[in-house]
């Protein structure tokens, strides 16, 4: 792929279907219901950077994970 544009949205489109948060907000709702608003965003905000690492591990050294 020569256009870094094209690419950009084709790797976005493949995390948008991996993560899939359509399907995964009624879950996060439902787990943390009846907690206070702060502890709600504490924890979706933990829940976004750990899924942000493992992708990032995968994407940085997936090929050396896979040969191994």
């Amino acid at each position: 792929m020569d256009n870094p544009a094209i690419h950009f949205s084709a790797v976005f489109m493949a995390f948008f279907a991996i993560v899939n948060p359509v399907a995964n907000a009624p879950v996060f709702a439902s787990l943390t219901d009846g907690l206070d608003p702060e502890v709600r965003r504490s924890v979706a905000w933990r829940a976004v950077l750990l899924a942000f690492a493992i992708v990032a591990v995968f994407t940085v050294g997936g090929r050396t994970i896979y040969w191994r």
